[in-house]
């Protein structure tokens, strides 16, 4: 077996601490050593200093990738300031750094899945590799250091545009950021590859916004050679000419001296060269483009072939790349808990059979609850389809704890039998579930099986006597002296809850005793079926099975004869009863169900009436108002959330299940230990916070209600959990597809309201009606054109909305894609047969038709 790390110090296990041996020995002082060990240490793997390192190249990367061509097609290379100038030279010192930190980076090899701390393999690989190209391409910029302390103002633009040009070979960068830290979290554990992808792409989406902006800007104003010449001759040297800030309105607003003096009531002074609305209305228009918006306002003004081209690759760019979010949305739904959605899927089409097959409730509850019993304990894999497709060697490793398992039956003991055999005969045992009360041992007759219980237990009765005489837990086995010799159980055994028994049934071990290749058992007779007394196993197993059986009878007798037996049952009840003090509301409870409605109710009218009360407030300048029955609303469901974080603390009982058996927690402690560890738990303590208390001291109430809408993460879950509550108390099911239905509904609902409350503050003039018409227009990407943002922030909050409803869109389109994807007609499909039969009949009576 290989060593954790080898003797050289040249790899060592991901998992255990830095090696202090390297083939690489320092030349210079012991000192230096220690810090390039240090060095090597906070650069390891799985650190979260290495990952703070690569978060910061991650963020100067994307800054150098946006300001570079602001830089180039905005400013112009010779008009950035000092500011923007001092900051990109840091930058470009840090891609250095990262280039020199590269030859001191552990690394983690494939093969041995082991961290590489020899400095020799890890600069040999960090040489081979293209990284190390594109950090020396990535350094080059750095010479305009001495560039400009040599020569000053006097090198030419050519120069400066061959920099800026380079910085932009960082983009790649971004692959290497990427899968750090995809390794880094798969390391923490199993990631959504489809959720990763997503994030990806929305943050391409606007990397590409924000660079072909600035790209398009500059060719749409190549044209003229300075495009801020200043106020004074605005008007004479651009006015007339067709070009984007001469016609694009919220510019011209700014720069045009004639309209911008005009303008009053807090509206932006003249400003001779607005850079930043430059780079703001750039981003619109592509925003505009690729989600396929289109308002109209910001429109290509020259109509010159080099802008309609352009503009056509990005509304082709637009329908690919809209088109891959959809994609992808579709893909992260589907891939969202997606055991548990397929779980939840056939649970819709067993109840659907049930109903079409008028099962009683009775059965209808138990069979649910057997099937969310497989589906906890098997992870939605069950057993039979994990051990199909493997060789037998690997289910014989698999199996090894049922070895050890049947080494306690004396018959099968390593002591009488050899290894083979005993791992032959785990390979033939079953993997049997009992729901509650389910009879697992029938008493008199001649049930010819092996039976262990794996989890759970079983209780042991006699005829004579209704009290449990005996229990079988965990690793106890029974029904070996049926299965060697035929004989009938004494007693009868019932499961009180769900029990998962490993069961030998007497055809498999037959046909595994009479084979004839198994010469350690040769007391079997293959005309009796049994095995013969003269086996030192058998005999023990009758000898065990004997002493057992006395001690039930025994404890039977003294059960009905002895005195003390009233005492013993007494004590037994005692210890079975649970004592409540107090408030319990059963998971049964129809209180649930109502409660869950009112909450969802509840989050609702918080999540809509805030935004609307705070835009409200903001257009009329008050905000400090504390009256009026929707406050009075507010506080009523404020009340009922603390009741409701009350009743999880101390009265909502829950079900658990434990050791097979389903049992409903009552106790306190408990209780309230559950509700702790839960994910309801922070957000209630967030929302509780008397916020409304500083609000009447220091004013300004509604800006006190946004905390409560922390309660909007709540809104899934309550619905899950509505859903839940009615299978249990009502005995009514909701699928899994209505329900996210409604939760697709009610987001919706939340994304519009929000949306529009916004763009509501921001646009005095404009009615709530208006508002919501601009949010849906947006939202939808229908984007009319008649409504359109006038100023800076009203562009920044229109490119926000538009990225959010293009994502949006992608996720409705994609839930209703998702929705009649599992509605596909298949074999499988339990409405398909239905109609087959129905067709069928019909075929019999009227006409022949092919299904």
């Amino acid at each position: 077996m290989q060593e954790p790390f080898s003797r050289s110090g040249t790899l060592i296990d991901c998992n255990t601490s830095l090696s202090t041996d390297f083939n690489y020995e320092p030349k210079n002082s012991k000192k230096d050593r220690t810090t390039l060990l240090n060095l090597l240490e906070i650069l390891k793997p799985n650190t979260k200093s290495r990952l703070s390192w690569f978060i910061i190249t991650f963020f100067v990367t994307w800054y150098n990738a946006v300001m570079t061509p602001i830089r180039i097609f905005i400013m112009g290379p010779n008009k950035v300031p000092e500011k923007i100038i001092f900051i990109g030279t840091a930058i470009d010192i840090i891609f250095v750094l990262d280039a020199i930190f590269c030859f001191y980076m552990p690394y983690i090899d494939n093969d041995t899945r082991l961290i590489v701390t020899s400095r020799t393999q890890i600069r040999k690989r960090y040489l081979n590799s293209t990284a190390f190209y594109l950090n020396i391409v990535s350094c080059v910029p750095v010479l305009e250091i001495p560039f400009t302390l040599i020569f000053g103002a006097y090198y030419n633009v050519t120069t400066v545009m061959t920099f800026e040009i380079i910085r932009m070979t960082r983009l790649l960068h971004f692959q290497v950021v990427f899968d750090e830290f995809k390794n880094f979290s798969s390391r923490k554990g199993p990631i959504n590859v489809s959720v990763f992808r997503m994030v990806v792409i929305l943050f391409c989406t606007q990397l590409f916004m924000c660079i072909f902006g600035s790209i398009y800007f500059g060719l749409s104003s190549s044209s003229v050679a300075d495009i801020c010449p200043g106020s004074n001759l605005y008007e004479e040297n651009l006015k007339d000419m067709e070009l984007w800030i001469t016609s694009d309105n919220v510019i011209v607003d700014v720069m045009d001296p004639t309209v911008c003096e005009s303008k009053q009531d807090g509206k932006p002074d003249c400003n001779d060269c607005p850079h930043v609305l430059f780079f703001l209305r750039s981003v619109y228009f592509l925003m505009q483009t690729l989600f396929t918006i289109g308002y109209g306002d910001a429109v290509v003004p020259t109509k010159l072939d080099t802008e309609v081209a352009v503009t056509c690759l990005f509304m082709l760019f637009g329908v690919f790349g809209y088109g891959l979010i959809i994609a992808n949305m579709t893909s992260v739904l589907s891939n969202i808990d997606v055991v548990n959605m397929r779980f939840r899927h056939e649970m819709d089409s067993l109840h659907l059979w049930l109903k079409f097959r008028s099962a009683p409730a009775s059965i209808s509850h138990k069979i649910d609850m057997c099937f969310h019993y497989l589906e906890r304990t098997q992870y939605g894999v069950l057993d039979q389809n994990l051990f199909e497709g493997l060789p037998n060697q690997l289910t014989r490793e698999i199996t090894k704890s049922n070895m050890v398992l049947l080494e306690r039956v004396p018959f099968i003991n390593p002591q009488y039998r050899s290894k083979t055999f005993l791992s032959n005969i785990s390979l033939a045992l079953i993997r049997r579930i009992y729901p509650p009360s389910s009879i697992v041992i029938h008493e008199g007759e001649k049930q010819r099986e092996l039976l262990i219980v794996k989890r759970g237990k079983v209780d042991l009765y006699v005829k004579s006597c209704s009290e449990v005489v005996a229990t079988l837990v965990e690793n106890d086995y029974f029904g070996d002296c049926p299965l060697l010799f035929g004989t009938s159980n004494e007693v009868k055994g019932i499961s009180p809850g769900f029990s998962e028994i490993l069961a030998l049934p007497f055809n498999k071990f037959k046909k595994f005793m009479d084979c004839s290749s198994h010469t350690d058992v040769d007391s079997w007779s293959s005309v009796s079926n049994t095995v013969s007394m003269e086996d030192p196993g058998a005999k023990k197993t009758a000898e065990v099975s004997r002493m057992q059986m006395d001690k039930i009878f025994s404890y039977v007798f003294n059960l009905k004869t002895h005195a003390r037996s009233k005492k013993v049952r007494n004590m037994f009840e005692e210890s079975a009863e649970v004592k409540v003090k107090g408030l319990r509301i059963l998971p049964k409870s129809p209180l649930l169900v109502y409660w869950d409605i009112a909450a969802i109710f509840g989050i609702m009218f918080e999540a809509v009436s805030v935004p609307i009360q705070l835009a409200t407030y903001t257009r009329s300048s008050n905000l400090a108002s504390a009256h009026g029955w929707v406050f009075s609303i507010h506080y009523a469901f404020d009340i009922l959330f603390i009741i409701d974080m009350y009743l999880r603390m101390n009265a909502y009982a829950y079900t658990t299940f434990e050791n097979g058996k389903s049992q409903t927690i009552v106790d306190i402690d408990l209780i309230r230990k559950n509700y702790f560890s839960s994910p309801w738990y922070p957000i209630d303590r967030i929302a509780v916070a008397p916020y409304d208390v500083l609000s009447f001291a220091l004013g300004h109430h509604i800006l006190f209600r946004i905390p409560k809408l922390i309660r909007v993460l709540h809104l899934p879950r309550t619905v899950s959990r509505l859903r839940t509550n009615l299978s249990i108390c009502f005995e009514r099911s909701m699928n899994e597809k209505l329900s996210s239905i409604i939760k697709m509904f009610l987001c919706s609902i939340l994304i519009i309201v929000w949306s529009s409350a916004g763009w509501n503050a921001l646009r005095l003039k404009d009615s709530g009606h208006k508002s919501v018409y601009w949010a849906l227009t947006t939202l939808t990407t229908v984007g009319y054109g008649d409504l359109t943002p006038k100023n800076a922030r009203e562009t920044i909050y229109a490119i926000f909305i538009g990225a959010v409803g293009a994502t949006f869109t992608a996720g409705i389109i994609a839930n209703v894609t998702s929705f009649f994807h599992d509605t596909d007609v298949s074999e499988d499909n339990i409405d398909h047969k239905m109609n087959c039969v129905i067709v069928s009949a019909f075929q019999k009576l009227f006409v022949k038709v092919k299904c």
